[in-house]
């Protein structure tokens, strides 16, 4: 018997868009979020990357998908907790085995034009920031910090970085922001995140922030600047090519980024109602932001 070459084609096609249907992808983003956990349980965090990036695509607005891939990227490119702290003690010598022995202040010593004060000091030791292990990692996953925090701009709020914070948000050594209020911006993003995604997104947020001074620090402001770490074990930082006036200006915002940065991770641990360990790594990054802050950020009005 034969049969009708149309029905022979349509039953062809037929089978065709079944064979389709089958081994066809999710795009529905609510899928490919699922799937991705799914294959980031599993250990494929690459395959885990490119399902987040796929419902990141159709769904650009999602709070928990722009964390989720961003906390991916973080996992794939091996960046961490640890990498802030890491960094942080490149600059402080505060640390002991009993903890933080309490911010000591960058001293700030008048300079002539052409001069370091901290040149001919005997107690004076030079130091490069450049000069720890790991430094050229850091260079190769700056990338992916830069990406992390477009991912989390919509989604870290303003609270995050209040208006004042460079002149009013240490007061007698402690952070003075009204963490509360910060809290509830975050949790009013979105309302299916849960405090896990918006400690996961602060973490990162501070992470990637201190990946970014650290980057100017050590290609934009080195070439400028001679570094010094003082008999007291703070900073002593020289302007090279220019004036004091112009070296704060220039660090203007390399500054509010570290603020930042200690203003997530502290919030981090409020989220998380974290123990000692978060404390003393708040505290580590809160000596470093005010050794930056004295040497470096533009003075408050009327000092």
């Amino acid at each position: 018997m034969r049969f009708p070459a149309f029905l022979v084609a349509l039953a062809f096609a037929l089978t065709l868009s079944a064979c389709d249907q089958s081994t066809s992808f999710p795009s529905n983003p609510d899928d490919l979020l699922a799937d991705a956990r799914i294959a980031r349980q599993a250990g494929d965090i690459n395959r885990a990357v490119e399902l987040y990036e796929e419902g990141f695509a159709n769904d650009p607005t999602s709070a928990v998908l722009r964390i989720e891939l961003a906390a991916a990227l973080f996992e794939q490119a091996d960046l961490g907790i640890a990498n802030l702290d890491e960094i942080a003690r490149t600059f402080s010598r505060e640390v002991s085995a009993g903890g933080l022995t309490g911010a000591s202040g960058a001293a700030f010593a008048p300079q002539k034009a052409g001069t370091c004060p901290y040149a001919d000091d005997p107690d004076a030791e030079a130091f490069d920031p450049r000069d720890f292990d790991g430094y050229d990692d850091y260079l190769v996953r700056a990338p992916v910090a830069t990406r992390v925090l477009e991912l989390l701009d919509p989604v870290i709020n303003d609270v995050v970085r209040p208006a004042d914070f460079l002149c009013n948000g240490i007061v007698d050594g402690e952070l003075n922001y009204d963490r509360a209020a910060a809290i509830g911006a975050l949790r009013a993003v979105d309302p299916e995140l849960t405090d896990d995604h918006i400690a996961s997104a602060l973490a990162m947020n501070a992470v990637s922030l201190v990946l970014k001074t650290y980057g100017f620090i050590t290609e934009d402001l080195n070439t400028q600047t001679d570094w010094y770490r003082l008999s007291d074990e703070t900073l002593g930082i020289c302007p090279r090519n220019m004036d004091e006036t112009a070296l704060r200006d220039f660090s203007e915002d390399a500054i509010a980024d570290f603020g930042e940065a200690l203003v997530s991770i502290d919030l981090r641990t409020e989220v998380l109602d974290a123990g000692d360990v978060s404390t003393e790594l708040v505290g580590l990054v809160l000596d470093v932001y005010q050794e930056f802050r004295d040497d470096l950020a533009p003075y408050c009005t009327g000092t």
